[in-house]
C-alpha cells in the first residue's frame, strides 16, 4: 500500500488545479491561487444571502521533489488547498480530471 501512495502519478514539476468554491473574500485564497480570468468578488451582489460568492479558482502546485507528484503528495496539497474553502455540500471529492495537457497540465476537482 505504501509503495501506491509514494509512486509517482503525475510526472511534472508543476500541475495547475481548478475547482469551485464559495469565498467571502479575496483573502481566503493561498498564496499559490488566484481567481480564474472573469470572476470578480468585488461586486456589490453576493451570490447568496451570506454575502458569499460562488467562483472558480485556479492553484499551481509545485512537486517537492521538483520532477513528479506522488499520489500522497497531491491528494495531501488539495487536501491543504481545500481546508479554509466552503464547498457548500459538495464536499467530497469524487474525482480529478485531466482538463488540459500541455507543459503544465490543468487538472479539475469533481466533487459530489
Amino acid at each position: 500500500m505504501y509503495s501506491l501512495l509514494t509512486k509517482a502519478v503525475i510526472n511534472h514539476a508543476e500541475v495547475i488545479i481548478q475547482y469551485q468554491a464559495w469565498l467571502s473574500s479575496i483573502d481566503e485564497l493561498h498564496e499559490c491561487e488566484d481567481l480564474l480570468d472573469g470572476e470578480d468578488i468585488i461586486e456589490d451582489d453576493p451570490d447568496d444571502e451570506d454575502g458569499s460568492y460562488l467562483v472558480e479558482i485556479q492553484a499551481t502546485l509545485t512537486a517537492d521533489n521538483q520532477h513528479s507528484f506522488s499520489l500522497f503528495e497531491l491528494l495531501y496539497k488539495i487536501h491543504n488547498l481545500l481546508q479554509n474553502k466552503d464547498l457548500d455540500n459538495l464536499n467530497t471529492l469524487d474525482s480529478i480530471s485531466l482538463a488540459e495537457k500541455g507543459e503544465v497540465p490543468i487538472y479539475y476537482l469533481n466533487f459530489k
